[in-house]
């Protein structure tokens, strides 16, 4: 109604962040509600699930449950219940579940930050240093994944930037002594781009079970998350297990719930909008 001229509507009003929450909550249901039985589906011209419906809505419930723990502050009562509900209609169970959208990498339909790095001929970004930072202090095989060694020999680690400088500034470092991202996420024409993930619905579900509103082990749940995301990226079990031993990584149940929000920001690594909806919402890891 706003955006009509003849409307006689000049201030319009934002609606509601409850009401928003409400209408995700609907429209997530009633899609489920929408989706056919097995014998129907898109097959090749789905590029996410390839016609299979019944992922499709397991991905509802798990969006549903996401944004149901968003509330967890503001209304906790409510977060608890569409959680649960979700949970309940069946989420993801395992990585082949999870919703990638998978780029055929044919020099048109490429990965977007492969099209902006190299189609475009960009490189004028670099990985955050309080990510390098975060990755180096836990000692986090994920760091040469999420970031390339600057392409000046003589730096032999890698080296974030700070967010937030000039581009005078940010220059001045010099983009040689520097860490682009990596190659798996910012130089693959067909790298997949993740909408939402397996480890991310285990890291819901250990908050769930950490909140008292599941009878889950909380530190199964956090640690399987964990697991997942590193062999999603290709990691080594036996230095998954190493990682998963450290003390700073073992779950305590008396800080679990910042444990959880650490680890999942991590793991949100590529998808910017989410990680950063995350830190909104549980104020971990305590950035500037």
């Amino acid at each position: 109604t706003a955006n009509k001229g003849d409307s006689g509507i000049t201030t319009p009003e934002y609606d509601t962040q409850e009401s928003v929450y409400n209408g995700i909550s609907a429209l997530l249901q009633e899609a489920v509600g929408m989706i056919p039985g097995t014998g129907f589906g898109y097959g090749g011209a789905d590029p996410i699930y390839a016609g299979n419906v019944a992922r499709w809505e397991k991905f509802a419930n798990s969006l549903r449950a996401r944004y149901g723990l968003r509330l967890s502050k503001i209304l906790p009562a409510k977060a608890q219940s569409e959680v649960l509900a979700a949970l309940n209609a069946g989420v993801f169970t395992s990585l082949a579940e999870q919703a990638e959208l998978r780029w055929p990498g044919d020099g048109t339909n490429d990965n977007p930050l492969y099209a902006f790095n190299v189609t475009g001929n960009r490189d004028d970004h670099r990985i955050s240093r309080t990510m390098v930072d975060t990755l180096k202090r836990l000692n986090d095989p994920r760091l040469p994944i999420y970031a390339q060694l600057p392409s000046d020999a003589s730096v032999t680690t890698y080296v974030g930037v700070e967010n937030g400088l000039s581009s005078d500034s940010a220059g001045k470092l010099g983009l040689s002594k520097t860490s682009r991202i990596g190659t798996r996420f910012g130089y693959t024409a067909n790298a997949p781009s993740v909408l939402m993930s397996y480890w991310e619905v285990l890291f819901i579900r250990a908050e769930a079970a950490a909140r008292g509103w599941t009878t889950d082990v909380a530190a199964t749940l956090y640690t399987d998350a964990i697991r997942a995301n590193m062999q999603w990226l290709g990691i080594a079990d036996a230095d998954i297990t190493a990682y998963l031993a450290q003390p700073a990584v073992v779950y305590n149940p008396a800080t679990g719930l910042t444990q959880i929000a650490l680890q999942k920001w991590i793991s949100l690594y590529a998808q910017g909008s989410e990680a950063f909806a995350e830190w909104r919402r549980t104020g971990d890891p305590g950035l500037t």
